[in-house]
């Protein structure tokens, strides 16, 4: 348990942040979905992969993670860069 407000807040949005790519039946993008179909989670259907999200503070875009190319939401700089 976190004890330190400001941490808590913290650890609950970076939850939110991995939690962004999952499908509407609580699912990561490519994990085993059986409410999906073909049993495998679609992810967000209003997120996709790759696609600028927002921007940072110097005009960076903001990326939803690829998970088909290597990238996942725990990784900071998946949400920076585009995979080649």
């Amino acid at each position: 348990m976190i004890d330190d407000p400001g941490a808590r807040r913290d650890a609950q949005l970076a939850q939110i942040l991995m939690d962004l790519d999952r499908c509407e039946h609580g699912r990561h993008a490519a994990d085993k979905c059986f409410d999906c179909p073909g049993g495998q989670s679609a992810g967000n259907p209003h997120l996709e992969p790759g696609s600028v999200i927002g921007y940072g503070y110097t005009g960076a875009p903001i990326r939803m993670p690829d998970s088909d190319r290597g990238q996942h939401t725990c990784d900071v700089d998946a949400w920076r860069t585009m995979p080649s």
